[in-house]
């Protein structure tokens, strides 16, 4: 009865959130701007009550060095930090230039 009464208020919460932006926005937030072409926000960071170290660790654990080098980086709604940097431009247009193999039977 209890696992089943958890999953019934799930549900309605969920629900809730999908049917009213504004009651999803104020449960969950909005992204938060951290780093911008490679300047650090900080309004963004005084937001998501973040230090310079812990961006700098989050920026090492994604393979950036400096946060100079760091185009975009946004702490998530859900709590993780998406960094994107110039490296990962230049992979994702290589990948798009690359012929598409076709199968023909």
């Amino acid at each position: 009865v209890a696992a089943f009464s958890l999953f019934v208020a799930n549900w309605m919460f969920k629900w809730i959130m999908r049917h009213n932006p504004w009651f999803s926005k104020v449960v969950q937030g909005d992204p938060i701007l951290l780093v911008h072409g490679g300047e650090i926000n900080q309004k963004g960071m005084a937001a998501a009550m973040m230090t310079r170290e812990e961006l700098l660790r989050a920026a090492h654990e994604h393979g950036v060095e400096h946060i100079s080098d760091v185009d975009l980086a946004i702490l998530e709604v859900d709590g993780n930090i998406s960094i994107i940097t110039d490296d990962y431009k230049r992979r994702s247009q290589r990948a798009r230039k690359k012929p598409q193999l076709s199968h023909n039977p």
